[in-house]
């Protein structure tokens, strides 16, 4: 299963980096808002994925969420 992590405010991509190391080999995507230099939102893939937000970014998952989005935490 695939995930996509999206940070809060005030904070960017690397808050994840601790979390995508002790998940090493799972395939997952990170969202970045944009808070601290340019937004990066990777390209939408096919199939089903697990959104993994914090703070905000449960937010912007909601606001905009894929049909292909199984799960939320």
């Amino acid at each position: 299963m695939r995930l996509r992590f999206v940070h809060g405010w005030g904070f960017d991509a690397s808050l994840w980096d601790d979390v995508r190391a002790a998940l090493d080999g799972v395939s997952a995507s990170i969202v970045d808002l944009g808070y601290f230099g340019d937004p990066v939102e990777p390209a939408q893939e096919s199939g089903p994925f697990i959104a993994i937000g914090h703070s905000l970014g449960v937010l912007h998952l909601l606001a905009d969420i894929s049909p292909a989005c199984t799960g939320l935490v």
